[in-house]
């Protein structure tokens, strides 16, 4: 059989197969001999059927990465149809559970019928990105519309995991309610939640005129006594090996004391009924 008998004969094949929504299996040499050929995806949306992008293929070059390894993503992609394409292919790095991701990187590329193209993408394994299962994931878009989508699994050890704590700033020792406002001379009990024991605390307040104290933390609570009214802040940084530094910060003021609040009156009180006072509102001005 000649060349082009048998490229004519695969199309007839894809053709029909597209038709009834067989999968049908393409293979070009030109692939890397690790690449597999994938079977059709046909992707359909609310305005039109998009013919399907037979030949996509999403790899990594490896499963697991350690601190400081470089992930690389390869997208090979093959144009079975008889006209030029132009795709845009997007690539996205994230946490399983959505709490980190990467800007998606993109690439343009341009393939002739029968052509296959390939695009890498990288992301570098740094100490604060958390350990745990992260998805690579690729989009390939025509016209502004994803026709192909991919993704893969891959893990992260050894990087620095996340310290959880939070910072309360209460008026009691076991600080059963939170308060930022407080009176000059008044204790103030600033508390790490939960207990952080063995790890290593500083801490420090700054004042109003932007000087700073260092706080004595002991078993998670420092106490405090501020007499100068003004808006304070203060700062608690949490360290653990293996961890990631946490940095902690409440604001509070310090107030003379509350604004007395006095009714409205109408009524005077010198014996003569004026204008606004009532027999109701004044009795004493208006019998």
């Amino acid at each position: 059989m000649t060349k082009k008998s048998l490229l004519f004969t695969i199309l007839l094949i894809f053709i029909a197969a597209v038709a009834t929504g067989t999968s049908v299996y393409f293979y070009k040499k030109s692939f890397d001999k690790n690449i597999k050929p994938l079977k059709t995806e046909r992707v359909t949306d609310s305005t039109f059927d998009i013919k399907p992008l037979s030949q996509v293929i999403l790899m990594a070059n490896k499963t697991i990465y350690l601190l400081n390894d470089v992930a690389t993503a390869t997208v090979a992609i093959y144009n079975p149809f008889p006209e030029t394409k132009k795709w845009q292919i997007i690539y996205f790095f994230q946490s399983a559970d959505g709490a980190f991701s990467e800007l998606g990187q993109t690439k343009d590329i341009e393939l002739k019928p029968g052509q296959t193209a390939k695009a890498e993408f990288t992301t570098l394994i740094y100490r604060s990105l958390p350990p745990g299962q992260y998805k690579i994931k690729t989009n390939v878009k025509e016209q502004g519309r994803i026709i192909n989508a991919k993704s893969l699994t891959i893990e992260i050890k050894g990087t620095d995991k996340i310290l959880a704590a939070a910072l309360k700033l209460c008026a009691d020792i076991n600080c059963g309610e939170e308060k930022n406002i407080f009176f000059p001379g008044q204790t103030i009990y600033v508390k790490i939640i939960p207990s952080t024991t063995e790890l290593i605390n500083t801490g420090w307040i700054k004042f109003p005129d932007n000087n700073s104290q260092i706080l004595k933390i002991q078993n998670d609570l420092a106490e405090i006594k501020l007499n100068k009214i003004g808006a304070y802040e203060v700062n608690i940084n949490i360290k653990k090996i293996g961890y990631q530094e946490l940095s902690l910060k409440k604001s509070l003021a310090v107030i003379a004391g509350l604004p007395e609040i006095k009714s409205a009156s109408h009524c005077n009180g010198n014996g003569q009924c004026n204008l606004g006072e009532t027999a109701q509102n004044c009795p004493q001005d208006c019998r």
